[in-house]
């Protein structure tokens, strides 16, 4: 049984942070004063690395860092053994959030290509009541961007 052993939600509001708490499980209060959510991110994260916590299962790129090929400041040896990189954003190539990740020891790596794919075939279902299958599309448009 797969399951996620540790997850921190990083907020500046004070009424998701105490939710979060509520409900048991781990919230990083962070300054309101970002412009961009990478900054957020990687304040939760040096908290985090403060705090001595264990390294990640998953680390998850939901910022728009990396459709500016921007690399993330983020602390080194976040990842668990056998841990996933996912980055939300996709590419013709390796996203610099998913090589640093590989440079950083996460077993596992991909992007957000397959999330669009499945999401238009959710819609095309809701439509048109047949849902399509994906593989060979997703496997079409990685070639494609080869």
């Amino acid at each position: 049984n797969n399951q996620i052993a540790d997850v921190a939600v990083a907020t500046c509001d004070n009424e998701i942070f105490s939710y979060i708490k509520s409900i048991g499980g781990r919230a990083v209060m962070t300054s309101d004063k970002h412009e961009r959510s990478s900054d957020r991110c990687a304040e939760a994260l040096l908290k985090i690395e403060k705090g001595n916590l264990k390294n990640f299962d998953i680390v998850i790129n939901g910022t728009s860092a990396s459709l500016n090929r921007e690399r993330l400041d983020l602390p080194n040896d976040l990842f668990a053994s056998g841990s996933i990189a996912y980055d939300m954003m996709y590419a013709d190539s390796q996203t610099p959030f998913t090589n640093w990740a590989l440079e950083q020891g996460a077993e596992h790596v991909t992007d957000g290509l397959g999330m669009l794919v499945e999401q238009a075939a959710g819609s095309f279902e809701l439509w048109h009541g047949v849902c399509p299958d994906t593989s060979p599309i997703l496997r079409s448009l990685r070639h494609c961007s080869k």
